[in-house]
């Protein structure tokens, strides 16, 4: 029974990494994409409103002048 209870934590732990990669690369695409875009354009694009794009670009802005470019 633990093994099993470890295999599943392991899955979901798998499942957590790979999405967390998977944002990081689209949160990356979209601050790319909004220097060629523009704001309105890479929200329209991705599906996400531009409250949330601004957003990502203001995370990786502080990011970068922290040094921390994931």
């Amino acid at each position: 029974m633990s093994r099993t209870m470890s295999g599943v934590a392991e899955t979901v732990r798998d499942v957590v990494d790979t999405y967390k990669e998977a944002r990081r690369d689209r949160d990356a695409t979209i601050v790319a994409a909004v220097e060629v875009l523009g704001q309105k354009g890479a929200a329209e694009a991705s599906g996400l409103s531009r409250r949330r794009v601004r957003r990502i670009v203001a995370e990786a802005e502080a990011a970068a002048r922290q040094g921390d470019l994931r």
